[in-house]
């Protein structure tokens, strides 16, 4: 069965980002997450929203280890208080030469020390077989539903060869509504087409970013472009593309889990 899950983004105003996080837990969504650029502190961010809400799972989509690194991304999360029982810890390579090692070596080194989820951002094959193999779960990025669903099998198939328990699989869905934000939706997949991983991504699984994120025109659309996502992985996690007025942001997060 696949869950919905929800994610605020560093640029969502601080005044915003309690009431959010409470509306989130209050209705029903697996688990909470925040992206964290390289310039953002998505660790604090994801604080404000622990203050907020009392136990939904929290999560991190993704660190770059490249940016932070594993022993700094541990201090980070002493010095917010974020409890390590509610937390899903996403890493990603980031940049830099020798990624499936670097991110090998992290694995093994938050999993020493923290008893949180460690969680495995995953654009590739080989990567996705480092958080099948190594970590708790992985986090695919801009795919299709099918494209998750055939990666879950994968990612599972892989932990079972290496007599790893089942690994969690989710996937970052972008999403806009109203027209507005359907164009911030095409200028960020301009945005990813020009990031060599991300170019190499497409060519490989032959799709469009725009496949891979949900555009609707109004919220009564959502039943109907939610529904491919249905059955195909642990949770999908809604990122809206702006979540910068209270309003609207509201009315996603109720129109969204009332529609999957």
């Amino acid at each position: 069965m696949t869950h919905l899950a929800f994610e605020l983004r560093t640029n969502t105003p601080e005044a915003l980002i309690p009431a959010l996080a409470e509306q989130v837990e209050a209705s029903g969504y697996r688990s909470l997450w925040v992206n964290h650029p390289p310039d953002a502190d998505g660790i604090g961010a994801l604080a404000a929203m622990a203050a907020a809400t009392e136990r939904i799972t929290l999560g991190t989509a993704v660190i770059p280890i490249s940016a932070l690194p594993p022993d700094a991304i541990l201090r980070r999360i002493d010095e917010t208080g974020l409890q390590a029982e509610r937390l899903r810890l996403g890493i990603g390579s980031g940049w830099g030469e020798r990624p499936l090692q670097r991110m090998a070596e992290a694995v093994a080194y938050l999993r020493e020390r923290t008893p949180a989820e460690i969680v495995v951002g995953a654009l590739g094959p080989r990567m996705r077989e480092v958080g099948a193999t190594l970590a708790d779960a992985v986090l695919l990025n801009s795919v299709t539903p099918d494209l998750a669903r055939a990666a879950a099998a994968d990612i599972r198939e892989q932990a079972k060869a290496a007599s790893r328990p089942v690994p969690g699989v989710y996937v970052n869905v972008m999403a806009g509504v109203g027209a507005a934000q359907l164009t911030e939706l095409t200028e960020s997949a301009a945005f990813l087409q020009q990031l060599p991983a991300y170019a190499a991504h497409f060519r490989r699984s032959g799709i469009s970013p725009e496949q891979a994120s949900i555009a609707a025109s109004q919220l009564s659309d959502l039943p109907r472009l939610l529904g491919p996502w249905r059955e195909t992985v642990d949770e999908v996690v809604l990122v809206p593309v702006r979540a910068d007025e209270a309003g609207p942001a509201r009315d996603l997060v109720a129109a969204a889990i009332a529609a999957f």
